[in-house]
C-alpha cells in the first residue's frame, strides 16, 4: 500500500512539474510576445509622430483638424479662438488683438450694418444682449467676399488688422478692432482625431 502510495505521489508530482514548465515556456512566449508588440507599438508611434511633424511644416493643427499653411496670408503664424470673452472684448480694447494670428470665432456672429467696403459686425450675435460688453468688429470686405460671409462651404477665420473709429448715429464716436476674413473651403481641410 505505501509503495502504491508513493507511485500516485510520484506520478501526481511529475504532473505537476511538467505543467510547471509548460506554464514557465508559455510565459517566456507571451513575454517574448508583448515585447514584440510593444516594439511594434513603439516603432508606430515613433512614424505617427515624424508624420505629424512633417505635416506641420506645410499645415496649422487646431481643434483636431488641419489646415493648409499657403492658404493664409504669409503673415500669420498660428490659428486661435476668438472667444465673446477675450479680454479684448471685456476691456473695450480694440488694440489688443494679434495680428499674427488667424482667429477662429467660437460662436457665429451677425451683420449690424453693410457698409461700401464691410460690414459693421457683432461678435457676439444673439448673445450681445446677455453680455455687458461689446464684441463689435469691422470686417473688411470686397463685393464679391459679402455673398460668402455665411456661406457654409467656407469656415471664417478672422485676421486682426488694425482699429477703427467711426460716428454712430447718434453721432458719438466708437473705437472698433478691424478683422479681414480669411475664407477657408472646407474641402481643404484633414480632419484626425487623434
Amino acid at each position: 500500500m505505501k509503495k502504491s502510495f508513493f507511485i500516485i505521489i510520484s506520478f501526481i508530482t511529475c504532473i505537476l512539474l511538467s505543467l510547471a514548465c509548460a506554464s514557465t515556456d508559455t510565459i517566456q512566449e507571451s513575454t517574448n510576445i508583448s515585447e514584440e508588440e510593444r516594439a511594434r507599438q513603439i516603432e508606430l508611434e515613433n512614424e505617427r509622430i515624424a508624420k505629424r511633424q512633417a505635416l506641420l511644416q506645410t499645415h496649422y493643427y487646431y481643434d483636431h483638424e488641419w489646415y493648409q499653411k499657403d492658404k493664409f496670408p504669409a503673415s500669420i503664424e498660428n490659428i486661435g479662438r476668438l472667444s465673446i470673452g477675450d479680454p479684448c472684448f471685456q476691456n473695450n480694447n480694440p488694440y489688443g488683438f494679434r495680428k499674427n494670428i488667424a482667429y477662429l470665432p467660437d460662436i457665429q456672429g451677425s451683420v449690424l450694418q453693410w457698409l461700401q467696403d464691410g460690414c459693421l459686425f457683432d461678435f457676439a450675435g444673439v448673445a450681445s444682449s446677455q453680455l455687458y460688453w461689446s464684441c463689435l468688429a469691422y470686417l473688411s470686405l470686397n463685393n464679391d467676399e459679402k455673398n460668402l460671409l455665411f456661406d457654409s462651404n467656407y469656415i471664417k477665420f478672422y485676421r486682426y488688422i488694425d482699429a477703427l473709429t467711426y460716428t454712430t448715429t447718434n453721432g458719438g464716436s466708437n473705437t472698433v478692432p478691424v478683422f479681414e476674413v480669411i475664407f477657408f473651403d472646407k474641402n481643404g481641410r484633414i480632419i484626425d482625431y487623434e
